[in-house]
C-alpha cells in the first residue's frame, strides 16, 4: 500500500506541487487578515483567469487552480492543529 501511495506521489508533476506550495503561502498571508482560505481561493481563480487572459504567454489549466486551492486546504488544516 505503501509503495502505490508514493509512486502515485512521485507521479505529481513539480507544476502542481509548486501550486500547492504558493496556496498554502497565500493562506498563511490571508490568514493574518482573518480570511485565509478565501484569499487562497480567490489567489489560485485569479492567477488561472490571468493566464487565460495571456495565452500568449501562459497556459491557464483548471488542476493548477485546484492544486493551489488544496494547497490553501492544507495550510487550513495545519493551522487548525496549532
Amino acid at each position: 500500500m505503501i509503495d502505490k501511495i508514493l509512486s502515485f506521489l512521485n507521479n505529481i508533476p513539480a507544476d502542481k506541487i509548486y501550486h500547492c506550495l504558493v496556496g498554502v503561502i497565500l493562506f498563511a498571508i490571508g490568514q493574518i487578515i482573518g480570511y485565509g482560505l478565501l484569499f487562497a481561493v480567490v489567489g489560485a481563480i485569479g492567477k488561472e483567469i490571468y493566464d487565460y487572459c495571456h495565452q500568449d504567454t501562459h497556459t491557464p489549466d483548471v488542476w493548477d487552480a485546484v492544486a493551489t486551492t488544496l494547497g490553501g486546504l492544507l495550510g487550513y488544516v495545519i493551522y487548525l492543529g496549532y
